[in-house]
């Protein structure tokens, strides 16, 4: 086993050069990496020749039957796999260079494009910055996948290091316990254990500078692709503003949608054709299968693979139904790109098409989604049908088995074909986004303007409900209908108003009266403008048939008093128990009648306050109308006077009071009852007659009558009576009595005691 060590010159040193090599390779390369690649090749043909010594001694210990598990067998193995690292490397070497070749012309023409500035001559066509756009987008997608590559790969390296250190020291440790026993009958062995050590040792670091050379790559193609990102953004900065997309460009896209059309079309009508060829070769094995008493496996495998055919085949005309109209509707894309960059449109068309792009969008993107999901359908299915062929009696169906899979594969490959058409098609679409978005970036006040009385028109014609008859209500009808509402609402209580307090009162008609046609005439004219509005503005009464049903549920549950106190307001001015301008007492509330409403009646008291009272409460409770049918009323002023008072003059004298006051009635006449022998008093009542309008009113009647009878009975000497109290005293001995002087003298406290 001598052979199996390697006479490569300074092999650890290369080795230990590499592992503390940077991971980045830039140029000019230092000695050692020199040194590496160029020693790459004699480690490679020494170790051949190692192989060919080993082969050489494993043949000898066969021929003389020794254990194919020898140690030479052992150390082929590891040779080649150090042989292969080797070829690893020397291949990563040989792609470094390559890529950092790539790396200087990308440097190089990044300098040139700042110095001399693009290529391309003036005006710049539209069609190059799209290419650049989309090379842009692929090279960032690129650059994401590599710096993702390059965490893995660092991972990689530190794994591989720490099992190049546990390879160094398994071999230390080997060299070692050879050291020890040197010239011993064990020499041999630990010998043979060292070479072993010493050769994962070297795989193990071979491995590492794989892994290193793989890292350094993958970052040097990270660098370029960053060079090359930042090429393709400043090149389409440079080229931007003088971009101009013409009409032979806009023809030019449009004839190529135009054929993509037709190519599309004809691809579906082929692949009708195909599906009624395998539908028929379908129905020929289904028949097939039919007319055999007892089916082959192969006869059933044949019917279940052109049923899969079939499917397959026939599933591919929806594909090819979507990708027609996605072509239909790039057309309109592409009109509406050339319209944004040639500023050939209206303020009102880019938020129209960023929604309806942004809409087309997402229906791409979902259609992507669903087709991935497909395609994790046929590799199930692909997977099972390999998995039958697999199998050990699988001759019989091997061929329909086969066929299936190739159908699957076949389908596997449009699909991909419609993912990708969908992604090319969504492309376009963000690209139009972006365009639009750009645009409105930079309005200016004017356009800013416009834009928010677009928002406006919007807002104002904004469908609020939809009748089965097709018929709309709009913002614009709602706001109509109010304003119309409000003056119809206006013109009803002015017209009314003018009615009641005008026209009425000239044919004699009173002021309850008056009022009472007033209301009535205020909800009728209400009534017919509403009607007139709703006509007026367009909107059908079949738009409120749900709207009535909850009016009706509400009034059924929740609006039931306010009901009901309308209907009581409708009774009320209709049969008129309770006029406006009625002197009323409801539940010990006095007042007149100010104001018969829908829900409620006002009234106004003495003290001149407003009581809201419901309307149902007039026909629910006992009122007192004083001036229902007559605003005559009887009054009463209750006198007393003193014992021993002529009771005939006292009569006269009262009669005389109420006749004198202009606001009594002559007609009924007042007159005076002795009502009777009070305790103190001799009482009397007056009694008299007076037109009422207001509580105030009789109030003043009464309060002047009292000043009167005051005044004449001081003439006449008669006196009112006041409260009289006899006391007597029960004692069982004399009352002393003691006259007190005249002037008051000072007295001991115990005589004022007595006293």
């Amino acid at each position: 086993m001598n052979g199996l060590a390697i006479q490569s010159a300074g092999l650890e040193d290369v080795l230990r050069a590499t592992l503390d090599r940077p991971a980045t390779t830039a140029f000019p390369k230092t000695p050692e990496q020199e040194a590496e690649e160029s020693s790459i090749p004699k480690k490679r043909a020494a170790v051949e020749e190692q192989m060919r010594l080993a082969q050489k001694a494993l043949r000898e210990s066969k021929e003389n039957e020794t254990t194919s598990s020898s140690p030479s067998a052992q150390g082929i193995d590891l040779l080649k796999q150090l042989d292969l690292l080797y070829l690893q490397q020397q291949s990563a070497i040989q792609r470094g260079k390559e890529l950092e070749h790539t790396k200087t012309e990308a440097k190089t023409a990044l300098k040139q494009l700042r110095e001399k500035g693009p290529q391309e001559q003036k005006p710049y066509s539209f069609f190059l910055r799209e290419s650049l756009q989309d090379e842009l987008a692929s090279r960032r997608e690129q650059l994401k996948s590599v710096v993702a590559t390059n965490e893995s790969l660092a991972q990689a390296l530190s794994r591989a290091k720490e099992t190049f250190d546990a390879k160094e020291k398994e071999r230390r440790l080997a060299q070692e316990k050879l050291d020890a026993a040197a010239n011993t009958p064990q020499a041999a062995d630990l010998k043979t254990n060292h070479d072993l050590a010493k050769l994962e040792s070297k795989i193990a670091g071979a491995n590492v500078a794989v892994r290193q050379a793989e890292l350094a790559n993958n970052k040097t193609q990270e660098e370029t692709l960053r060079l090359r990102v930042q090429f393709l953004e400043e090149k389409l900065q440079r080229i931007d503003p003088e971009v101009h997309f013409t009409d032979e460009d806009l023809n030019q896209r449009l004839l190529e949608l135009k054929t993509l059309d037709r190519e599309i079309t004809r691809k579906s009508l082929q692949n009708d054709s195909e599906a009624s060829i395998l539908k028929n070769e379908w129905a020929k094995a289904r028949e097939q299968q039919d007319q055999s008493n007892k089916p082959t496996p192969e006869i059933l495998a044949e019917v279940e693979a052109r049923h899969l055919a079939y499917v397959l085949q026939t599933n591919r005309t929806d594909y090819y139904t979507k990708q027609i109209a996605w072509a239909q509707r790039l057309r309109d894309i592409w009109k509406r790109r050339y319209s944004v960059a040639t500023g050939q449109f209206k303020i009102s068309d880019l938020s129209k098409w960023l929604a309806e792009a942004q809409a087309f969008h997402k229906e791409l993107s979902d259609e992507k989604s669903i087709q991935n999901n497909r395609l994790d359908e046929l590799r199930k299915m692909l997977s099972n049908v390999e998995q039958l062929n697999s199998q050990d009696d699988k001759e019989p169906v091997e061929r329909w088995t086969q066929y299936q899979a190739e159908v699957i594969r076949n389908q596997m490959e449009f699909v991909n074909d419609h993912v990708a058409r969908a992604e090319a098609t969504s492309r376009t679409v963000e690209k139009l986004v972006d365009e639009i978005r750009q645009r409105t970036s930079q309005y200016s006040l004017e356009e800013w303007t416009g834009i928010v009385w677009q928002q406006i028109v919007a807002v104002w014609n904004y469908e609020l409900i939809r009748s089965k008859d097709d018929q709309s209500l709009r913002v614009r009808t709602v706001v109509y209908g109010l304003l119309l509402l409000g003056l119809g609402y206006l013109f009803s209580r002015r017209l009314s108003h003018a009615f009641g307090t005008k026209v009425l009162p000239r044919f004699g008609v009173n002021q309850g009266g008056a009022a009472a046609f007033e209301s009535l005439s205020f909800y009728a004219l209400l009534f017919i403008t509403t009607l007139m509005a709703l006509k007026v503005v367009n909107v059908p009464l079949t738009l409120f048939t749900f709207l009535g049903g909850a009016a009706a549920i509400g009034f059924g549950f929740g609006s039931q008093n306010s009901f009901n106190n309308f209907i009581s307001s409708l009774i009320l001015l209709a049969e008129q128990p309770v006029r406006v301008g009625d002197l009323i007492e409801l539940a010990g509330l006095v007042g007149s009648v100010d104001s018969i409403g829908m829900r409620s009646t006002k009234i106004r008291t003495a003290s001149n306050q407003e009581i809201i009272v419901p309307n149902s409460s007039f026909l629910e409770n006992n009122v007192v109308n004083w001036t229902l049918s007559d605003t005559t009323i009887r009054c009463k002023v209750d006198v007393g006077v003193a014992y021993g008072s002529p009771t005939r003059d006292v009569a006269r004298w009262l009669k005389r009071a109420a006749e004198e006051h202009g606001l009594v009635l002559k007609k009924p006449e007042s007159f005076v009852w002795f009502s009777g022998f009070g305790d103190n008093s001799l009482n009397f009542e007056l009694y008299f007659f007076i037109t009422i309008r207001t509580l105030a009113e009789r109030r003043r009647i009464e309060s002047d009558l009292r000043f009167m009878i005051d005044q004449y009975f001081r003439d006449a000497n008669i006196s009112i009576a006041f409260p009289q109290r006899d006391i007597h005293l029960d004692t069982q001995r004399p009352l002393e009595v003691r006259m007190l002087p005249t002037e008051p003298e000072q007295s001991s406290p115990e005589e004022t005691k007595a006293a």
